[in-house]
């Protein structure tokens, strides 16, 4: 085996060849992509393409088979690679190089890496450290670091391969200075931290110069300066601020311990109210003098007052939308003419809330057998209530619900029935008034003589009927019998109809009221589509119960129960 050894080592040298030295230390011949095949008892050259392997030949040596590798297409690309000259390593590199040589350490090479060191990688990263050196370990790729320069971790890596210590590499850079401040503010707040001994933290990671502080120059408002710090694994939000350096002693004060109630000003005083454009409005302030409550303004608001939006486009006369927040959702109050009146309902709504609030809550008596509340569970819920929480609770206090469609329809139409009994027996009232004034006057004798003989003829009557009843016992009365509240026909005849929607008989009662109905009588009331005009326009008459006017399905599965 001498002599052929030799002669491919000949053959190597006259082509000038570049037999690529093996990436893996566990390689068993020492050159890349050449494995010995004991099936065989050859070596086998192999090149990777594209996730396929390419057999490029089997060969006695080792030597032969690195020289196939790199006479092929791929081997050339790895010799370019090795023969191409690495560029200047930078002030920092080059003294990694130094530090090497006098520490007698050979910085290991490598073909497959973008750094042309072994293990570490260049990253399109932020910040300063762009090289990531990897070591594999138990079949994981392992990250021991990021460095500034590739020669930096080319050096880690050959201290950790000899056991060196590693520390002054892993060091953390020293901070970088601290920017000018721009404004006064900042300059007093640099200042207050000298004064209190306070250090403002800079980093270089951040566009403000300082650390977990982003400026934002999109941001509205004159707080550009967000401050954020990583509490667990969330980033927490601390405020806007004014200045970098504000937001940078807010953190080292919260670092540090300290009071942080000077960095936050004082609201600013709420804006005077607008003039009232209308006489309603007018009156909506006045009453909320009358009733001792405080209109709330708004600078953000287009109407001048809190939770009052205008909606010109809104058709109607009620444009000022009222809305508060309830558990992180809008709530809708209602539609309202004139700005003041929507701001005087949020003001009610306010007091009631809070007077619900803090009203004492009926306690329940507790069961027989079962042992009340002990003295000190009452101190425990003493000393666990806090005043402060009024005003949250007030702020997130549960609402009813938004009424639905057809509670809607509903009360609209309770409204007209109210209101139209109200305007007939208006009408009979003036009926009356008008019958009685177009009647005769009587005489004094007549009128006495009519009163005397209307008693004696209620005092017979009265007579007649307790004797009557002495005589005969009053018997109990009779239930009725269930009827169709449309149609009155007997319901009690057909038992076995009940909830069956197929049956020409069948009948139920609804989920609103109870009413009882047949389901074709329902189903064509229902089904009625006449319209009546009223003041919001054409509306269908027939949508709701006809006993209640709740909402009823016109679906028969679902229209009685």
């Amino acid at each position: 085996m001498a002599p052929a050894r030799a002669s491919s080592s000949r053959a190597t040298v006259s082509e000038r060849l570049v037999l690529i030295p093996a990436i893996n230390k566990n390689s068993t011949t020492g050159y890349k992509c050449v494995a010995y095949s004991r099936r065989d008892k050859k070596f086998q050259a192999q090149a990777q393409n594209g996730g396929k392997r390419v057999y490029l030949g089997s060969f006695d040596t080792a030597e032969e088979a690195a020289s196939a590798y790199a006479r092929s297409e791929y081997g050339r690309a790895d010799a370019a690679k090795l023969l191409q000259p690495r560029p200047a390593p930078t002030a920092a590199g080059a003294e990694a190089i130094r530090q090497a040589e006098r520490e007698g350490l050979t910085l290991a090479t490598s073909s497959s890496s973008n750094t042309g060191y072994k293990g570490v990688c260049y990253r399109k990263e932020t910040g300063s450290k762009k090289y990531q050196l990897q070591v594999a370990s138990g079949g994981k790729q392992v990250s021991l670091g990021w460095f500034a320069t590739a020669e930096q971790a080319a050096l880690f890596y050959a201290r950790r391969e000899a056991g060196r210590d590693t520390s002054d590499l892993t060091a953390p850079p020293p901070p970088p200075p601290p920017p000018e401040p721009s404004t006064a503010a900042g300059a007093e707040a640099v200042r207050q931290a000298g004064r209190e001994g306070l250090t403002l933290t800079t980093s270089s990671k951040s566009n403000s110069g300082y650390k977990g502080v982003t400026f934002y120059p999109k941001e509205r408002g004159s707080k550009k300066y967000k401050l954020h710090v990583w509490v667990g694994s969330k980033l927490l939000h601390l405020g806007l601020f004014a200045t970098a350096e504000q937001a940078a002693l807010f953190y080292a004060r919260r670092e540090a311990g300290r009071d942080m109630a000077v960095l936050y000003p004082p609201p600013p005083p709420p804006p005077p109210p607008p003039a009232p454009s209308s006489a309603a409005g007018a009156e909506a302030i006045r009453q909320a003098e009358r009733e001792g409550l405080t209109l709330a303004t708004s600078n953000s608001s287009n109407s001048g007052y809190n939770g009052v939006t205008l909606y010109p486009k809104q058709q109607g006369s009620k444009k000022y939308k009222l809305s508060v927040r309830v558990g992180g959702r809008q709530v809708s109050l209602g539609w309202y003419a004139a700005a003041e009146e929507a701001a005087l309902a949020r003001a009610r709504h306010l007091w009631d809330t809070t007077v619900r609030l803090l009203e004492p809550q009926p306690q329940q008596a507790p069961p027989q057998g079962a042992a009340g509340p002990s003295e000190a569970s009452y101190e425990e819920e003493e000393d666990g209530f806090d005043p402060t929480d009024i005003a949250e609770a007030v702020a997130l206090s549960l609402l009813p619900d938004p009424p639905s469609a057809s509670e809607q329809r509903a009360a609209r139409w309770q409204a007209r029935a109210a209101e139209q009994a109200a305007r007939a027996d208006a009408a009979a009232t003036a009926a009356a008034q008008a019958a009685a004034e177009a009647a005769p006057p009587w005489d004094d004798e007549v009128e006495v003589e009519a009163e005397q003989e209307s008693d004696s003829e209620d005092e017979s009557e009265m007579e007649v009927e307790a004797a009557a009843a002495a005589r005969v016992a009053p018997a109990p009365a009779a239930e009725e019998p269930p009827q169709c509240a449309i149609c009155l026909d007997d319901l009690g005849a057909h038992p076995e109809a009940r909830l069956q929607p197929r049956d020409p008989n069948g009948w139920g009662a609804t989920r609103c009221c109870k009413s009882l109905f047949h389901y074709h009588c329902l189903h064509a009331w229902l089904s009625d589509n006449s319209e009546v005009e009223t003041s919001r326009g054409m509306e269908p008459i027939n949508t709701t119960c006809p006993c209640c006017r709740g909402f009823v399905s016109k679906s028969a599965s679902r229209m009685l129960a």
